[in-house]
């Protein structure tokens, strides 16, 4: 028996197909605000600043607004992905599952590091013993996942 495994998390490509649309405005002379519609109504601000007005560029100021509208946006989509879980959590075959996709989630990140350019030719030249430890996790994550995934499909039995 198969079971289908509730995400845990909030993926960039969520983030950004959520935004309908983005507004940008200069206050004074070193502020700039960017306004993004949500495309379920919701609204978020970011904004960004420089010390002295002749450093001000418009792009830049955009470009940081954005990304600190962008944070707000992840926040919103969490707490929503959050109240949705908390409503499955006194189940524990619900919770082996969100236990097993946030451990999913933790190791695909982790193998995509370990598999590296940056891990293979810097990380683990500078920190050996860490680069190591590194790659014990992963194998020790890789056995988690497979017991937790076993449990899960041996569940209804």
């Amino acid at each position: 028996m198969k079971l289908e495994i509730k995400r845990t998390h909030v993926t960039p490509e969520e983030v950004t197909n959520a935004i309908a649309s983005a507004t940008y405005v200069k206050l004074g002379k070193k502020v700039t605000v960017c306004h993004l519609t949500l495309k379920n109504g919701h609204e978020v601000i970011g904004m960004s600043a420089c010390v002295d007005p002749e450093n001000y560029k418009q792009d830049i100021g955009e470009q940081i607004a954005l990304k600190n509208a962008t944070e707000e946006v992840w926040k919103h989509m969490g707490s929503i992905l959050q109240d949705r879980l908390s409503e499955v959590s006194s189940d524990p075959k619900e919770r082996l599952k969100v236990e097993f996709n946030e451990l999913v989630s933790k190791y695909e990140k982790l193998d995509i590091f370990v598999r590296s350019e940056n891990f293979k030719d810097t990380f683990q030249k500078e920190n050996p013993v860490q680069a190591e430890l590194l790659i014990e996790q992963r194998i020790a994550m890789d056995t988690y996942i497979y017991k937790l995934n076993s449990r899960l499909n041996n569940w209804g039995k």
